[in-house]
């Protein structure tokens, strides 16, 4: 067996491991289709690096007297990634075992808003080094960083294409590679809506559905005035057979409303874009701004034939308030609703959760792992 080759089956039992933990040495020969003696030198290769340990030994099928399956995995206590959300003034860093168990979590706060490039860079390598510090004390290595962002993100080449708020309005900025040079480690970055879709097929509960849209509500507190939000944004992505949809542009996902007047900024319409800020404290406001996410996510569910919708960032505050209007909105836009009903599961977001900061850390899992 060559380099190049003992190299590649190295990635593949990687990768076999993170998504199906527990699987034996003779499961893994069978899968990758080799002689067992060179799977264990694989195996013993990976666990010296630090990448596999075994369990305990289980009783097998296996004819043979005495054999026992030894159930193998991605070591869980050592191996880590970071998941970073970057929002305006403030970042979101939480340290993540390899199998989704939150580690850490800090929030740290940019030194003015709408940064842009150098700053930008130097803002976040300064937070991501101290939580890198305090994992290795705790006897963690951070494999990688996976960073969430709000704007168009370019994950291929890692570039920020555009985002008003952190000051990317020109050209594009390269965040990944200077952030890889001052971390040492890889570096994964994308939209904050398109890693809640990664967060969901990696380590949601459903991971096996291939067709949902994830709606991405960020609910900005007022430090000022506790009956407002300083801002709402709506941020969406969607999951067509298995795959984030990217589109053209990669701008696939962004919302706007289409009862927004032509010419007017903002991502809703009238009377909505009145009631927005106060979602918070005007209950009729908010219902307003509830209804009309709710009839695009019905029509959109339904023109696709999408099997879920999740959401999160915030809205999950108003899951008893919105979930009826969503239902109903889904009702009534099926064009069978008289005929038979469509299943179509809808999950809200734990309270407090954050699934874009889970989903930057399944954004560089994936790109380490799966093969």
């Amino acid at each position: 067996m060559n380099v190049s080759r003992r190299e590649v089956y190295g990635a593949k039992i990687l990768s076999y491991l993170f998504t199906q933990p527990g699987l034996s040495r003779a499961d893994l020969a069978d899968l990758l289709q080799i002689d067992r003696g060179n799977l264990t030198r694989l195996v013993r290769e990976l666990g010296d690096q630090g990448y596999i340990i075994e369990g305990e030994a289980e009783e097998s099928n296996e004819t043979t007297a005495g054999r026992k399956k030894i159930p193998l995995r991605l070591d869980d206590m050592r191996l880590c990634f970071l998941g970073i959300e970057v929002q305006e003034t403030w970042l979101v860093i939480r340290g993540f075992s390899v199998y989704g168990k939150v580690l850490s979590t800090n929030r740290y706060t940019l030194e003015s808003p709408s940064l842009g490039g150098d700053a930008l860079i130097a803002g976040i390598a300064r937070a991501t080094t101290q939580e890198m510090e305090q994992l290795s004390i705790r006897g963690r290595n951070v494999l990688g960083v996976g960073i969430a962002i709000s704007g168009l993100a370019n994950p291929a080449q890692g570039l920020v294409l555009y985002s008003e708020h952190l000051g990317v309005v020109g050209n594009p900025l390269d965040l990944q590679k200077p952030l890889e040079t001052l971390l040492k480690v890889p570096v994964a970055i994308d939209n904050d809506a398109k890693c809640c879709c990664y967060d969901v097929m990696t380590f949601g509960e459903f991971s096996d559905r291939q067709d949902f849209v994830y709606l991405f509500c960020e609910l900005e507190e007022d430090s000022a005035d506790p009956h407002l939000f300083s801002r709402v944004g709506i941020g969406s992505s969607l999951v067509l057979g298995g795959k984030v949809h990217y589109g053209a542009n990669s701008a696939a996902g962004e919302f706007r409303s289409i009862f927004a007047p032509p010419g007017a900024r903002g991502q809703f319409g009238l009377p909505v874009v009145q009631a927005i800020k106060r979602v918070r404290s005007d209950q009729r406001g908010r219902i307003q701004v509830l209804t009309e996410l709710s009839q695009h996510l019905g029509f959109l569910s339904n023109y696709l034939d999408l099997e879920a919708i999740y959401l999160g960032g915030g809205i999950e505050l108003y899951e008893a308030e919105m979930r009826p209007l969503l239902e109903e909105a889904i009702r009534s836009t099926w064009l069978y609703q008289d005929r038979f009903a469509k299943p179509l599961g809808i999950r809200f977001a734990e309270n407090g959760d954050k699934p874009a900061v889970r989903g930057a850390a399944a954004l560089i899992a994936r790109k380490l792992f799966l093969v």
